[in-house]
Parts: C-alpha cells; sequence; structure tokens
C-alpha cells in the first residue's frame, strides 16, 4: 500500500491524572480538549549518529545511533480559554458562581475589574460636570457598573485630533447607571467653565462568572498529556481516503506561544508544540512507545483484523482484562470484578444507592468483537465485503427494563439499581447478505449481564 498525506489532523488531549481547570475538574482519561480548527499539523523525528573512523582517510567504519526525539506539532486557527490554558500552562478560573453558573452574582467577592477607556463628551454646569457612559458599558449588560470607589477614573483633556494634552479633570467623582458626575470640577486646579471633549480612562465591575481569567506566573508550565490525532491518508490505488490515527500516550506540552495583535494582514494562529516522551498506550502495559500510527486498510481489513492477533500490536485490543490494567475504565473496579471472559460481567463496589440512578457500564464494542465475528465468518468459507457489514447490537432478556444501549455510541446504561443476576444478556450479530446463489449467513456473540443491588459504574 502507498498513501499520500494532504488533510489536517483532528486532535484530542486526554488527563493523564486528575487535573483541576477552571472549576472543572477531569479525570484520568477523560478528553480535556477538541482541536477541530487547526490549519496544519507535523510529526517530526530526530537521531544523533555518531562515527568509528579512522584508516586513510579517516573513513567512517561503524554508525552508533541514538537521542531519538519526537516532535508534534500543530497550529490551531481558533483557540478556546482551556486550550490558552494548556498551552501556557496559566491558571484559568471564573470568579464567583463558577464557568458553568447562570445564576446572576452581585456581591463584592464575585466582582472583577475590567479596564476600559472611553471618549466622551464633558458638559459642565456651574461648577458641576457630567459625563455619559452608558453606550460605552451597555455591551456588558446590565450587570455592568463603573467603579470609582477602589479603582481609579482619569478624565483627560484632548486636543481637537484626539491625542492627550497633558490636563487631568479632577473634583468629587460620583457614578449612578454609568453617569459621572464631577462636584467642583477643575482642570490641571483650575475652574472648568467650558464643555469639553474628554477621555476617560476606568474600571468597570463585572461578575466574575462572565469573565475567563488565565493568571500566567513564572513558576507553571504546560503539562503532560495523553494526545490522539485522527487524520485521512489518501490510498494510491483506490484513490480513497482512509482513516488513520496517531495515539502519543506521554506528550509535554511545551509552554511557548506567540499571540499577534494586528489589524491588517492574517489572523493571529496559536502553534502548539508536544515532546513525545515513552509511555504505555491504554491497550498495552508490556511496551513503552513514543507514537503509535495506524492506517485503516480499506481493502483488506478483514485479513489484517486477524493477522493483528499474531503480530500483536499495542494497540490490539482482544480482551477485557488488558483494557482493565490499562487504568482506561472505572477506577473503582478491579480486573477481577469486571471478570476475566467477555462472556459475564458483575457490577459492584460496595456503594449502597437509595434512588435509580442511570450507570453507564461498559462500551460494548470492547466486550462484544467485531474482530471474532469476522473471523467466525471467514472461518465458514465466505468472502466478505466489509463495506456491507456492520455490527448489530440488540439487548434480551430484559423485560424489565435492567438494561438499555445507547445505540450512538454503544455504551451499555444501568436503568434500575436492584438485583437481576440472570436472564440479562446483550447480542452482537454480523451477517454476510446473500449472494450468488448463497445463503444469508450470520453470526452472534453474546455478553452476560449480572446486576447486584448495589451496582455502581462510571457514571
Amino acid at each position: 500500500m502507498k498513501f499520500g498525506v494532504r488533510e489536517c489532523a483532528n486532535i484530542v488531549f486526554r488527563a493523564k491524572q486528575p487535573i483541576r481547570i477552571g472549576t472543572a475538574t477531569f479525570q484520568a482519561g477523560q478528553p480535556v480538549l477538541y482541536i477541530d480548527t487547526a490549519t496544519t499539523s507535523s510529526l517530526e523525528q530526530s537521531t544523533t549518529t555518531v562515527y568509528a573512523q579512522g584508516g586513510r582517510g579517516n573513513a567512517r567504519l561503524l554508525a552508533w545511533e541514538g537521542e531519538k526525539t519526537l516532535t508534534f506539532s500543530f497550529t490551531d486557527a481558533l483557540l478556546s480559554p482551556i486550550g490558552f490554558a494548556i498551552l501556557s500552562g496559566a491558571g484559568l478560573f471564573k470568579r464567583g458562581d463558577g464557568i458553568n453558573s447562570t445564576k446572576e452574582s452581585t456581591q463584592g467577592e464575585d466582582l472583577v475589574h475590567f479596564h476600559m477607556t472611553s471618549g466622551a463628551n464633558l458638559t459642565i454646569s456651574g461648577t458641576t460636570g457630567t459625563i455619559d457612559l452608558r453606550d460605552a458599558i451597555a455591551e456588558f449588560g446590565s450587570a455592568a457598573s463603573i467603579d470609582a470607589d477602589d479603582a481609579p477614573v482619569y478624565i483627560m483633556e484632548v486636543e481637537d485630533d484626539g491625542s492627550l494634552t497633558g490636563k487631568v479633570y479632577s473634583g468629587t467623582m460620583t457614578v449612578s447607571g454609568g453617569i459621572i458626575t464631577i462636584a467642583d470640577i477643575k482642570l490641571n486646579g483650575e475652574t472648568a467653565n467650558d464643555a469639553a471633549a474628554v477621555m476617560v480612562d476606568y474600571y468597570i465591575d463585572l461578575p466574575g462568572k462572565h469573565v475567563y481569567e488565565a493568571d500566567i506566573t513564572p513558576d507553571t508550565f504546560g503539562g503532560n498529556y495523553y494526545v490522539e490525532a485522527d487524520t485521512l491518508f489518501r490510498d494510491q490505488y483506490t484513490g480513497k481516503d482512509m482513516p488513520a490515527n496517531l495515539t502519543f500516550p506521554n506528550v509535554r506540552l511545551q509552554s511557548n506561544f506567540t499571540m499577534t495583535f494586528a489589524g491588517t494582514g492574517d489572523p493571529s494562529t496559536f502553534d502548539f508544540t508536544m515532546d513525545a516522551f515513552p509511555g504505555y498506550t491504554y491497550f498495552d502495559k508490556k511496551k513503552k512507545v513514543l507514537c503509535v500510527m495506524q492506517i485503516v486498510d480499506s481493502i483488506a481489513l478483514g485479513a489484517s483484523a486477524v493477522a493483528a492477533q499474531a503480530e500483536d500490536p499495542v494497540m490490539y485490543h482482544d480482551d477485557v482484562d488488558q483494557f482493565a490494567e490499562a487504568g482506561a475504565r472505572d477506577s473503582n473496579r478491579t480486573a477481577k470484578e469486571a471478570g476475566s471472559e467477555v462472556s459475564e460481567f458483575v457490577w459492584k463496589d460496595g456503594s449502597d444507592a437509595t434512588a435509580p440512578k442511570d450507570y453507564v457500564f461498559y462500551n460494548i464494542g470492547d466486550a462484544v468483537s467485531f474482530a471474532d465475528l469476522v473471523k467466525a465468518l471467514k472461518q465458514g468459507g465466505k468472502e466478505i465485503d466489509m463495506a456491507t457489514l456492520a455490527p448489530v447490537y440488540t439487548v434480551t432478556g430484559n423485560d424489565a427494563g435492567y438494561i438499555d444501549i445507547d445505540l450512538s455510541d454503544g455504551y451499555i446504561v444501568a436503568r434500575k439499581n436492584v438485583a437481576k443476576t440472570a436472564g440479562c444478556y446483550v447480542e452482537a450479530s454480523l451477517t454476510i447478505p446473500a449472494s450468488g446463489g448463497s445463503a444469508a449467513v450470520t453470526k452472534t456473540l453474546r455478553l452476560n449481564i449480572i446486576v447486584d443491588d448495589k451496582s455502581v459504574a462510571a457514571g
């Protein structure tokens, strides 16, 4: 197979350990950031080579290679607050009611200062000046207010072209509803009598829950993540785009960034550069890798699925224990509790529940193996057109609604927290359509479910 690459990658960052960004806590393995707006992405490997040299002409005799480094980089056209926190190592938070809150908050400790400068007109009546800034702060909503109590307000005289003269208006300031009133107004200590154009430098108070704040400190840096990148490789023979996946089990994000603010030219982009370190994938604890590259062969998928078992690549998954030991399942469930056979699972960790709840238990695609079904069909002596096959999952023996399947992602969900020790199972079926006088062939695999009265799982 020969292929070409011309498509950017979509990238997901997963937490290596429980981390907190803002008010959100991400568990180990949980996606923290999705990047689907990247403009370019690149993978670069370099090694150092030293030589033994000698003889006439000092020719190279032997070579030693080492110090291999692998760097994955991409440029994102857009940046989210969490993306910036990951890139810069900055602390990200929203004060007060939190990132997801919809409740208004006006308590002093929940307010943040936000700097503003506005051009305005100063009107004077007697010895009192008035400046109306309601239009300037209207874009921030009714919760915004000008802070003249613990934040400075500067009212500066400007030239006709808007440049500052260096003269400042002073007096006793009060603020109400976006209108600043200055009693006993003076300009550079002299009585001010004439209306004028001014520049106002001030701060507004905003509810903290409306403002993302990223604090960049000298002692915080980008962390380590489990990164997966999905892209497309084009097959030269068929001309079809084949799904490809790059997995980096342990990368360290370089905390370097450049943010360009300009009114001309191209918009600013955001560069992410990651150093790859050896690490275990979720599916194998025997071999550390810098990166795993997978390319789906659209022509020989059926044959490769069987061959993969003999080759034993680190991303092949053929049993539940292997996945459970990799730490990607519910941390409350040990490998023994998960069961050593695909045919049966018991859910429990000793926690009591007093009300019915939904508990996500298991991705049935991992338990009822698509590859095993394909292998079983091939052993029946039939040719398999992979384009016509799709696994079909059904819940059987479930008349009282104990379990259900979310067909959108293949997860089994416990609907009741009561005992059912037999009669619940899920079947996956795969059928080769009838062709050439041959009848259709169907194979099934069954996953038995045992629900006890203390069933809890990740969810």
